[in-house]
């Protein structure tokens, strides 16, 4: 083989092995996100952490799970809340959708997470999807509150005249 095909070979090798590393360390750094398909795929992911995106319809509403990875050693997972179900009125949905929230999950905690208690995380998380959720518990506790408010205060008054 002559000077000139040698080098030319070189450089194929070489420029096949840096391809081989960037598509490596691509996927190994999160540019390609497994997709998965079924709840199993993603609550394996979830429990290793490991980076991957599940399009979910849960209750008529679909949400997006989306990994990201480890990062300060806390599993960083990413709930949107794309298209609330039919019939929802239109208040709620300007409340949650499109709107999203990060948690940021100790791996001691990943160990029996599934898909369906996922948002038994929330106390991990921040973000517009957390503030519309707590929105609405507040208001129905308030509302709780305001609908009992009158039993609390014929009691509190036959409690005060008979002492």
């Amino acid at each position: 083989m002559k000077k000139k095909e040698k080098k030319i070979a070189i450089k194929v090798i070489v420029s096949i092995l840096i391809f081989a590393i960037a598509i490596f360390l691509s996927y190994e750094f999160g540019l390609f996100k497994k997709r998965c398909k079924d709840d199993k795929c993603f609550s394996e992911a979830v429990i290793k952490c490991k980076m991957a995106k599940y399009h979910k319809l849960r209750d008529f509403n679909y949400y997006t799970y989306e990994i990201k990875g480890k990062r300060g050693g806390k599993c960083v997972i990413k709930i949107t809340l794309d298209k609330m179900a039919e019939g929802t009125s239109i208040k709620e949905k300007m409340l949650f959708e499109g709107k999203s929230m990060v948690c940021r999950v100790p791996p001691e905690n990943l160990n029996a997470t599934t898909i369906e208690n996922i948002e038994n995380f929330l106390e991990y998380c921040t973000g517009p999807l957390k503030e519309s959720i707590y929105k609405v518990i507040i208001e129905k506790l308030y509302g709780l509150i305001l609908h009992n408010i009158g039993d609390v205060v014929v009691e509190m008054r036959d409690l005060l005249k008979t002492k």
